[in-house]
């Protein structure tokens, strides 16, 4: 009987593509991202435009969206995902206010579950968002509801 040849063989490494888990010498995809990653896994996953800050806190956010649509903020090992808001302190004093939707210690996930788990909640971050939009009645435009001035009628239209 021939010998058995037990080598594995030899292809070219896969080349890791944006949004796509992160291996790395003796890491799979069971064991976490690192922070370059998941930074790299935020900006391939969530809407364009996106808006980045370094708060005085030392965490990271992005803002996805044009008018914002989803808040992602990474301060040490959380991770938050929000549905972007904004309310009127005043008559001229808009503030953002964001509606988390999911916290977790990015650091525990396994990369292949996180990056589902993230594309997942960014995606329904959005569609909460986009449920908020109305129609102005006047111009028939789709506007974020900061933007309204009631129910029918879009501020531009009012003014």
């Amino acid at each position: 009987m021939p010998p058995i040849n037990r080598t594995k063989p030899k292809f070219p490494p896969k080349t890791p593509i944006v949004g796509e888990p992160h291996t790395s010498a003796g890491a799979t995809d069971l064991q976490p991202f690192d922070r370059r990653s998941l930074l790299k896994l935020i900006h391939a996953t969530i809407p364009l435009p996106t808006r980045e800050e370094n708060c005085a806190d030392g965490s990271l956010v992005f803002v996805g969206g044009d008018p914002g649509e989803v808040v992602v903020r990474v301060a040490g090992s959380r991770i938050t995902i929000s549905v972007f808001s904004i309310v009127f302190e005043g008559p001229h004093t808009p503030v953002v206010r964001t509606q988390p939707i999911m916290s977790l210690n990015w650091r525990v996930v396994p990369a292949v579950q996180l990056t589902s788990l993230l594309q997942d909640m960014i995606e329904t971050a959005r569609q909460l968002r986009q449920s908020q939009f109305r129609r102005c009645n006047k111009c028939g435009e789709t506007k974020p509801p900061e933007w309204m001035f009631d129910d029918d009628s879009c501020q531009g239209c009012v003014a």
